[in-house]
């Protein structure tokens, strides 16, 4: 046996809810139960309070994570900047009709920079 005859399994992407409306998470795994397990983790829920494990192949380049947020918003997700509470999704556009330039800064995605720089400075 070779040391790629013991390789662990790959990782694979899968996107997680605690329950319908409820923010979700995506999570790398190797199978189900252990997405359910890392999704409930990230969470902060039983894994028994996970309703919905949907895998997400169109990800798993990316194991083990994060997903660009360039990717997530072509998949069609879809974001709230906390600053002003406008929808960040692909193509979107402010109240000028100018594209929006989302912006990512930890866990958190904001419609500009600026927002993102005043988020920091608050």
């Amino acid at each position: 046996m070779t040391a790629a005859d013991h390789s662990s399994p790959a990782l694979l992407a899968w996107e997680i809810y605690p329950e319908a409306g409820e923010q979700g998470c995506f999570v790398f795994a190797a199978d189900r139960p252990a997405a359910v397990a890392a999704g409930a983790a990230e969470l902060g829920i039983a894994p028994e309070a996970v309703e919905s494990v949907l895998r997400m192949p169109e990800f798993d380049a990316f194991a083990p994570g994060p997903i660009p947020l360039a990717a997530l918003l072509e998949q069609g997700c879809e974001y709230e900047c906390p600053v002003c509470g406008c929808r960040i999704a692909q193509g979107a556009r402010d109240g000028n009709g100018r594209v929006l330039s989302p912006v990512e800064a930890g866990d958190q995605v904001y419609c500009s920079a600026t927002h993102a720089a005043q988020a920091r400075h608050d």
